[in-house]
């Protein structure tokens, strides 16, 4: 099984392609389901039935988009860009409501504001209220770590404007949780 684990992940696509076996598929959507859920749940405003729901949309249209996909990216960021995609249709229907929040999973998204003193909960809150283009600029860029080329293509924005959301969206979540010090 190791060896297996091991890999690559166009290594496993391919095996999935050419079999359709459920252990290639298995081992894609345990490496990368973390990450995309972690995804769908900020862009989600942490719900997690709009989450879930996002992410097994994700998984069908991935899987049935997996014969084109040219490895222009790696496949993570491939797979974000569908949960970007379902999270927009999702914002657009306005099918989402919010019925439960819950704090950022990882303590070290906290050590990106440092000269800020505040709770988990008051950061969820401050990223949630951000518009979701600032939202998702800074979730991807921030929390999730994608470079600005990779949100650029995964947003169909250049990366200045990429750049310049970011700043936006740090600037505006400053003031509010400066606000939030008072």
């Amino acid at each position: 099984m190791q060896l297996i684990s091991n890999l690559t992940d166009r290594a496993l696509v391919e095996a999935f392609l050419l079999t359709r076996e459920e252990w290639a598929f298995r081992l894609l959507y345990q490496r990368h389901n973390p990450s995309l859920w972690r995804l769908a749940m900020r862009l989600s405003k942490h719900n997690r039935e709009v989450a879930e729901d996002v992410l097994q949309d994700v998984w069908i249209r991935a899987i049935e988009k997996l014969p084109q996909f040219r490895w222009d990216s790696n496949l993570r960021t491939w797979l974000s860009g569908f949960v970007l995609m379902r999270s927009r249709e999702q914002w657009r229907s306005n099918a989402s409501v919010q019925k439960r929040m819950e704090p950022l999973e990882k303590a070290q998204d906290l050590a990106l504001w440092p000269d800020f003193s505040f709770e988990k909960n008051e950061l969820t809150q401050a990223i949630e209220q951000l518009s979701p283009g600032f939202r998702m600029v800074l979730t991807l860029y921030d929390l999730e770590g994608f470079k600005h080329e990779e949100i650029a293509t995964l947003l169909g924005i250049s990366i200045g404007t990429s750049k310049s959301q970011l700043s936006r969206a740090r600037a505006l979540l400053r003031q509010q949780l400066d606000g939030l010090k008072r």
